[in-house]
């Protein structure tokens, strides 16, 4: 597979930091203009790194999209940026996918940040987990597409106070998903 497409700012002879998004996101949710995450650990002092996850956006989608080939990918990723240090900040399912590279390979990373994430997919047993992504995925199984599932699920999934442009962004974001990325959690 074809290297991960990635935003990447920031002084390279120190600690990187890599933003690992949700299911919904992309590297463009950690900033890709003039303000957001990626910029602020940039203007830190940090080499600051948002990937594009394996079958999202600009990087590749693999044979079989599974949590562990995008871990295979990110695992991989990181070996490749040569970085003196590693801090992994997962958002959601990016949060998952930094566990089980923590767990795979504690050397390659020397922190770890976690934001609304779990050890595994929601509440324990198969019939829950079929419940939630049958609600979730309503919107793709009526054929209304992407575009279709971002306007239901991001009114619940961002705050009623958040600024309008970051609705926008998720909504954009979750628009530009291709379909095979939520099909994949089934």
């Amino acid at each position: 597979m074809s290297p991960l497409a990635c935003i990447r700012q920031g002084r390279r002879d120190g600690t990187t930091v890599l933003l690992l998004h949700g299911i919904g996101g992309g590297k463009s949710i950690w900033g890709d203009g003039a303000s957001g995450t990626v910029q602020a650990l940039a203007g830190a002092g940090f080499d600051a790194v948002a990937l594009d996850l394996p079958g999202y956006g600009e990087s590749p989608t693999p044979a079989a999209l599974t949590l562990a080939t995008m871990v295979d990918a990110v695992e991989a990723f990181v070996h490749s940026l040569g970085a003196r240090q590693t801090v992994l900040v997962g958002h959601s399912m990016g949060g998952m996918l930094a566990q089980e590279l923590v767990w795979r390979a504690p050397a390659l990373v020397q922190g770890l940040v976690l934001a609304c994430t779990s050890a595994s997919f929601g509440k324990a047993g198969a019939a829950w987990q079929a419940s939630f992504l049958t609600s979730r995925l309503a919107p793709l199984d009526a054929g209304l597409g992407m575009a279709g599932l971002a306007d239901a699920l991001v009114p619940g999934l961002v705050s009623p106070s958040a600024a309008p442009a970051a609705r926008a962004v998720a909504k954009a974001s979750r628009r530009s998903k291709p379909a095979i990325a939520c099909n994949a959690a089934r």
